[in-house]
């Protein structure tokens, strides 16, 4: 199961300290954070540079429009995660369901809350 993140048109910036779309960085409180903490990974990314749009600077961030019709996904543990980092951008037509029930972590076991969509 993964996040979408930002959909075909959106703006995405991701810096060592977090994620922008279309300029308004994400409030992420939803992402796993193990004893390891965690800072966003900024190295050059092979899957989203085959992106037109993509800029990098090494070490410090990198930014690309989403395609239309693809979306940018991430797992809500980034440390162990794989997802549009690695693999780039999906095709919307790829997505199957929503999540509207949780499981895990036991603690919030329930209904999804629609503030999380």
């Amino acid at each position: 199961v993964k996040r979408v993140i930002a959909v075909g048109g959106d703006k995405v910036r991701v810096t060592k300290y977090g994620i922008s779309v279309n300029g308004e960085m994400l409030n992420e409180a939803y992402v796993f954070i193990d004893e390891f903490g965690y800072t966003y990974d900024v190295s050059l990314s092979d899957a989203l540079s085959d992106n037109p749009t993509f800029v990098y600077e090494e070490g410090v961030y990198y930014e690309f429009e989403v395609p239309e019709g693809e979306i940018f996904v991430l797992g809500d543990h980034r440390n162990n995660s794989a997802d549009s980092r690695k693999f780039g951008t999906v095709s919307a037509d790829a997505v199957l369901g929503k999540v509207l029930f949780r499981v895990y972590p036991f603690s919030e076991f329930g209904l999804v809350d629609k503030g999380e969509e």
